[in-house]
């Protein structure tokens, strides 16, 4: 119990997660558990968990030669245990590095698959030219099923989910080649048995090019996808592209034009308010953190800014991790997905990592922080991590890695703490603070828009406010976006507007086509409304 205090503090003291087991690295600077992965590998209805150590090698002395390790622990009724039921060890030289996803189910066969970054080069160093597939099955093997080698420097994999709908998984590929001057591409591998499509390429930008899978935000019945892409030399945009079973990816939703620092990462959430539609997590400005709710009628405006961990020196927030943005599954098992964040760079390299739980009304506040034992401080917690069930009592529970890593050749063994799933867990900031549902219910925010449709000679729209929530003296805005989520016009609603119930918008300069209105209070969007002017 003391240990428990130690590693998991909470925010609010009526959530924890007890530790279900720690798992240890073999030596000195191997870097265990710089990635990790959490699927049923094996079929067997418990999720299991892969473990990359990417320094490892045969001497168990840290060296220049290094092929790394992978370490398969089996899930079952007891859990995880600290031994390891599979290994693979590297044959050549940086045989693994430290780029590994949950690929999904690639061919059909109903159990998880893995993707990783391989090299089959014995001699040259600090090239990954090829991902490696490694098929789920009851009876694992040390060599890959598929190996697809990309005519580029380095490659790492990305989960798309089934963005084609034939029933399998997809993958995406990021990566780049030193010796063009950083240029970037991206490939998309729908089908095992034909070669991966070059998606894009940016020639010589050094911005990169990033695609990974949201999950069906729109409810069409094709998984999303999430595409980062080179406007210039140093900006690009990044917008939300959509299944269809052309794999044409040609009709997209843009969430941002100016995106200026770092690298865009995202992740999906699954479904966190229990609507029936994906959710995903974005990184595009630096430090802001945001969350889309899928929606048949979803816009770039985000519905949730996380809130930053105010006790981080560093001025990192839970969102950014060198290794996986967010991972996400039901921790307490009330049917709503969960998901944490974690930055192993937080508190001078201790780390730290949050969970958010999901819910009807989702806030950004973070309901259990976890901190690093007093006994391993400086190990960059929380720097991978993995979510799953892995004693299949219907709560998934949460691996945070500590792969200790110091600059100045300063190493210790890494390690990993398995925390377990808890019925227990509640949101109790729901009540005080929920910044982005309505206070009451969305029908107490009802607009009315007309003429909807709209002629194209009409000059003008009345909106009326009919629902109950309205403050005749609060802060409130009118937006409207077309059908790529571009912002076309926003005006404030004037304390006159408010106490009549009802205010209009010019419609000058503004064509034919589909729009969104929204009505919003600061940065929370209250309610939207379809207009269509033919």
């Amino acid at each position: 119990m003391v240990m428990l205090v130690n590693i998991a503090s909470s925010i609010i003291a009526t959530n924890q997660m007890n530790l279900m087991t720690t798992i240890y690295g073999e030596f000195n600077g191997d870097e265990f558990g710089v990635a990790m992965v959490s699927m049923d590998y094996n079929g067997d209805g418990y999720d299991d968990l892969i473990v990359m150590s990417k320094y490892w090698n045969a001497t168990g002395v840290l060296g220049a030669y290094y092929p790394g390790k992978l370490y398969f622990y089996w899930g079952g009724p007891d859990g995880l245990g600290n031994t390891p039921g599979f290994v693979i060890e590297g044959q050549s030289h940086t045989q693994f590095a430290h780029w590994m996803c949950n690929a999904g189910d690639m061919n059909g066969d109903g159990i998880e698959d893995l993707a990783i970054t391989y090299s089959t080069d014995l001699v040259q160093y600090g090239t990954y030219k090829s991902i490696a597939i490694f098929l789920g099955k009851s009876t694992p093997q040390s060599a890959p099923d598929y190996v697809c080698t990309i005519p580029y420097t380095h490659v790492i994999p990305t989960y798309l989910g089934d963005v084609n709908g034939d029933g399998k998984s997809d993958l995406a590929f990021m990566g780049w080649h030193l010796s063009h001057r950083y240029s970037y591409f991206t490939y998309v591998w729908t089908d095992l048995q034909s070669d991966p499509v070059l998606l894009l390429n940016s020639g010589v930008y050094t911005v990169p090019i990033y695609l990974g899978g949201v999950g069906d935000v729109n409810g069409d019945g094709f998984d999303d996808a999430y595409l980062a892409s080179p406007y210039n030399l140093s900006t690009f945009w990044s917008e939300l592209l959509f299944g269809n079973a052309s794999m044409s990816l040609s009709d997209s939703l843009l969430l941002t034009q100016s995106f200026v620092d770092g690298f865009p990462l995202v992740s999906p959430l699954g479904d966190i308010n229990s609507d029936g539609y994906a959710d995903f997590i974005g990184y595009t400005v630096w430090p802001n953190h945001y969350i889309w709710f899928g929606s048949t009628v979803l816009d770039s405006i985000p519905d949730l800014t996380l809130s930053l961990n105010s006790s981080d020196h560093d001025m990192h927030s839970f969102g950014r991790a060198d290794d996986g943005y967010a991972v996400h599954g039901d921790l307490n098992g009330d049917g709503y997905d969960d998901f944490v964040c974690s930055d192993p760079r937080a508190n001078d390299y201790n780390g730290q990592a949050g969970l958010w739980l999901g819910g009807t009304n989702v806030n950004a506040t973070v309901d259990l922080v976890f901190n690093p034992p007093i006994d391993w401080q400086w190990h960059n917690f929380g720097h991978a991590k993995a979510v799953g069930d892995f004693n299949g009592d219907g709560y998934d529970d949460l691996a945070l890695s500590c792969p200790r890593w110091m600059d100045g050749g300063f190493h210790d063994t890494g390690r990993i703490y398995v925390f377990s799933g808890n019925a227990q867990l509640a949101d109790t900031t729901v009540a005080n603070d929920d910044p982005v549902a309505p206070p009451v219910s969305v029908e107490d925010w009802r607009i009315n828009v007309y003429p909807n449709p709209c002629s194209r000679y009409e000059t003008e729209l009345k909106v009326d406010l009919l629902g109950s929530a309205y403050a005749k003296d609060g802060s409130y805005t009118y937006r409207i976006y077309n059908v790529r989520g571009q912002l076309l016009k926003q005006e404030a609603i004037s304390i006159t507007e408010l106490r009549d119930g009802s205010f209009r918008v010019s419609l000058e300069h503004i064509p034919t086509g589909i729009y969104l209105i929204t009505i919003n209070n600061e940065s929370q969007v209250l309610i939207s409304k379809k207009v269509a002017i033919y």
